[in-house]
């Protein structure tokens, strides 16, 4: 269970009227990585209030953060516009200080806090910052050792291999890499999206609207190999930008 189990439904419950209860479960939030929580949250958020297990009930589901300590107020205040309770040892979070920007209507600044996931992947793998377009055979190497270590050659499937974290974070490389470029790349968020990944960069604005599923391409590779390339769908997609 965790945050970075990006379509796993941690924990259901039943509300004494027979609804479901649909509740996550966040073990820490270290503000080393509190941009790449902050995005894992997003994406779980968007899976639950989606699921089908939130309409197997009576009436309208309810849902919680279980934190096993005091997450980001910012976080607090975003998830209850959402009508999600957070708890911290079974009482309602007060939450903490925050160092990320967020956006003065009380949603997460997308563009920024994957700009600071890019850097730290790059950090990571020792590769350039800022992110550059040349690089990203790079990413794709990355993602190779990643199945290499357990145990799977580049063309054979791994059906259950998943890193959300690697996940996000390659993309937010790919992402930034084609900003710097000098694209038209934004993150966008949008919970009720279908067919990819609700966290995902539209490059050449709303007239252009070309939409990269970044995050969920980085999980086909995990399971396929890198004819799920990361670099290939960036080159496609900034052709078309």
């Amino acid at each position: 269970m965790g945050l970075f189990e990006l379509d796993i439904i941690d924990h259901i419950a039943r509300t004494d009227e027979g609804n479901p209860h649909l509740v996550m479960m966040a073990t820490h939030w270290d503000i080393r990585v509190e941009s790449l929580l902050t995005v894992a949250l997003m994406i779980k958020v968007a899976r639950y209030l989606v699921s089908e297990q939130a309409n197997q009930g009576p009436g309208a589901p309810t849902f919680e953060l279980v934190s096993s300590e005091q997450p980001p107020a910012p976080v607090v205040r975003w998830l209850e516009k959402l009508d999600i309770l957070t708890t911290v040892d079974q009482a309602p979070a007060t939450g903490r200080e925050s160092p990320l920007p967020w956006k003065d209507n009380g949603h997460p600044n997308l563009n920024a806090m994957q700009q600071l996931n890019a850097d730290l992947f790059a950090r990571m793998h020792d590769l350039p910052r800022p992110a550059s377009k040349e690089a990203l055979s790079q990413v794709d190497e990355v993602l190779i050792v990643r199945r290499a270590r357990e145990g799977f050659s580049d063309d054979e499937p791994s059906p259950d291999l998943a890193d959300g974290a690697l996940q996000i974070l390659a993309a937010a490389y790919v992402g930034e890499a084609l900003h710097e470029a000098g694209y038209q790349a934004d993150w966008l968020f949008e919970p009720t999206v279908r067919g990819m990944v609700p966290v995902f960069l539209r490059l050449g604005g709303p007239e252009k609207n070309v939409r990269l599923n970044l995050i969920g391409k980085a999980g086909k590779f995990l399971r396929n190999g890198s004819g799920d390339s990361l670099s290939a769908i960036a080159v496609v997609g900034a052709s078309r930008a």
